[in-house]
């Protein structure tokens, strides 16, 4: 089914952002777990806010999740909130999309798009929930997801690095190798999120479920678009 008549279509920054930061706090990431805290806290302090932004924190570890702060972590508090945040036990990170995607669809703004920047090395160790459930939770919501790899060496395994740039490439967002530098992933996931653009349009009424999507150009076929691959016709957002 091609679509060529769109609903609407315009710049990503007159919308204002509804983001969960997703910080991992496993045992896992037990040695590098200051420095994630102070990746965090940059994060906050970046200048390219809009007035209507919204930011929410999610710590998970240990076996749980805790939300540090909800919708309201741009202000002074949340940086010695995350002070006192320390490592243990295992990790729930399908879990913890899942949560964050439920903490972005509660009491959600339709004027503001979800987006999530997920801090972790990828190794899911005690999820009830699987990749794909995570996959599909994200898709339903139409949240991308920005994952950055705090694995700061060489891991031992691949299979992390693999699963953040699957959350990353199926959801439209961007996915961060260790060896980036904080500063220029800041730099990246901020402009990606306002300089994009939000295109919607009336779903086909035969079809059902979740579809996949791919948007392709007109005219100059080396042209390359990055989106998410699927939606979901339950939602009203496509």
């Amino acid at each position: 089914w091609i679509v060529r008549q769109f609903r609407s279509f315009r710049p990503a920054s007159e919308t204002p952002l509804d983001r969960v930061l997703r910080l991992e706090a496993s045992v896992s990431v037990k040695s590098q777990l200051s420095r994630g805290t102070a990746d965090v806290k940059r994060f906050l302090e970046a200048a390219d806010y809009t007035q209507n932004d919204r930011v929410s924190i999610l710590i998970f570890g240990g076996g749980d999740s805790r939300l540090l702060c909800l919708r309201n972590c741009l202000g002074e508090s949340a940086p010695r909130q995350l002070n006192s945040v320390h490592a243990g036990g295992l990790t729930p990170l399908y879990d913890a999309v899942i949560e964050a995607s439920e903490i972005l669809r509660h009491n959600r703004d339709p004027q503001m798009r979800p987006a999530m920047v997920l801090f972790s090395d990828g190794l899911d160790s005690s999820s009830i929930y699987s990749l794909q459930d995570a996959l599909g939770e994200a898709a339903s919501l139409s949240a991308p997801i920005y994952t950055v790899n705090v694995c700061r060496k060489k891991c031992e395994s691949n299979e992390g690095g693999a699963v953040l740039a699957a959350l990353a490439a199926n959801t439209g967002g961007l996915n961060f190798a260790p060896t980036y530098d904080i500063q220029d992933i800041l730099r990246r996931v901020l402009d990606d999120m306002h300089s994009g653009y939000v295109l919607t349009y009336e779903p086909n009424p035969h079809l059902c479920g979740i579809h996949s999507v791919r948007v392709v150009p007109t005219r100059d076929a080396q042209l390359r678009f990055r989106s998410r691959r699927s939606y979901d016709d339950t939602s009203d957002q496509y």
